[in-house]
């Protein structure tokens, strides 16, 4: 009687990423997606597209990976070369220049990667902006990198002083500057009450000619003859007035208009002062816009 062979049983192969915590699989789901930041040669990533919310392989930000800087040593041969910790802090950031209270941790959660997290944000993207401008003989060469503070994603808190302004024209107005990722939300305080608050998600649109990469959103706006503030994490600290930095509201001396945020004339004599500043077009106010929620 022939015996009937059974099929070989599949191996399932326990990988390093069975057991881990939330945290790390982001930290690894962060790391692959690392692109050089020091070979040219290297491939880029996909962009986004528009309105498409971040993948798999984009983990939220918590707020200490804004102030850290990741870099993966390059395969050498086909191989991934190794290198301990004691070597990585010494020649990768005490001989670089920076100083042991200026870094809060050296993490390797894999072989030839380094986690390096700064005490500030500053300070990161001053040893980031080292890695970029690497040259050819520079030890950040043997390095590809990853700066997660340049992600475009941002969870802005919108403070409107009316709070009979619907979320949905806080969405339309903001998505002339960005992307909506997840629609207003209210912000309670403890008893339960809202605050007067919205806290939403948004996905800042690239600019190259930023320091940081992305088009930061407008600090005031209005609507109607409502006023708002705008605040997120790594926001650039400008004039609420004029826009400009260096300087707080409180100490503007310029002649600036807080519809247009340009210097020069006062609100009274802005020439967008008839315009709808919700949409933006000049054929309309904000009561009279077609894109308005009516309550």
């Amino acid at each position: 009687m022939a015996s009937t062979s059974k099929p070989p049983k599949n191996k399932t192969k326990k990988t390093a990423t069975d057991g881990r915590t939330g945290t790390e699989e982001a930290l690894q789901g962060l790391s692959a997606s690392t692109s050089s930041a020091t070979d040219p040669a290297a491939p880029v990533p996909p962009k986004q597209q528009e309105g498409q919310k971040p993948g798999p392989g984009s983990p939220p930000l918590e707020p200490w990976m804004r102030q850290t800087v990741v870099l993966k040593l390059k395969e050498v041969d086909g191989r991934a070369p190794d290198m301990s910790q004691d070597v990585f802090g010494k020649k990768m950031v005490l001989d670089q220049g920076f100083a042991k209270p200026e870094v809060t941790s050296i993490h390797s959660p894999f072989a030839g990667m380094f986690w390096i997290t700064f005490a500030s944000v500053a300070i990161c993207k001053r040893y980031w902006e080292m890695v970029k401008a690497a040259q050819p003989d520079s030890p950040f060469r043997r390095f590809v990198g990853s700066y997660p503070v340049q992600r475009e994603e941002r969870r802005v808190t919108v403070a409107m002083r009316n709070p009979h302004i619907p979320g949905k024209d806080i969405v339309t107005y903001l998505k002339r500057f960005c992307t909506m990722v997840r629609d207003p939300t209210h912000i309670l305080n403890g008893n339960g009450f809202w605050t007067g608050k919205w806290s939403v998600i948004v996905c800042l649109n690239r600019d190259p000619t930023d320091p940081d990469g992305v088009q930061h959103l407008p600090p005031t706006f209005s609507l109607g003859n409502s006023q708002a503030l705008i605040y997120y994490f790594d926001m650039p600290q400008t004039c609420r007035k004029c826009g400009k930095k260096g300087h707080k509201l409180s100490d503007c001396k310029e002649a600036a208009c807080w519809i247009c945020h340009v210097a020069g004339h006062e609100t009274r004599d802005c020439p967008k002062k008839t315009a709808c500043n919700l949409c933006g077009l000049a054929s309309h106010i904000y009561k009279d816009c077609p894109q308005r929620e009516r309550t």
